[in-house]
């Protein structure tokens, strides 16, 4: 009489048989002397550690995409100054202590004669 296995974890057993090609064969002698080796396996974990630790650090590095916007923020040599180029162009300005203004040059040539209708001296 066969009872279910139901629930059971482990169980040491000394004969336990598998129908295989419509026969009832021992598992233990299918299985021979085979047995379980992990070496490959810790090998593997230690291969993807190593390579874990050469991953980038979030805290301590910015991603692609955080780098390329800061990129995009930064100016086009093409259409902007740089420091040194609008300090030359400051330089070539006029000096509000020793010229006049657009407004003081008209007050000052609405003043002058016409020549039209004065005499020279």
């Amino acid at each position: 009489m066969s009872k279910a296995l139901t629930g059971v974890n482990e169980e040491s057993f000394t004969r336990l048989a598998a129908l295989k090609d419509g026969t009832m064969e021992n598992i233990l002698d299918l299985l021979g002397s085979a047995m379980y080796d992990d070496t490959q396996l810790a090998q593997d974990v230690a291969a993807n550690t190593s390579a874990i630790a050469t991953k980038r650090h979030i805290a301590d590095s910015y991603t692609k995409a955080e780098v390329d916007a800061a990129d995009a923020l930064k100016r086009n040599a093409a259409d902007s100054y740089t420091k040194t180029e609008v300090d030359a162009a400051d330089a070539l300005k006029r000096n509000i202590a020793d010229s006049y203004t657009k407004a003081e040059v008209d007050t000052a040539a609405a003043l002058k004669r016409n020549a039209a209708d004065s005499y020279t001296r």
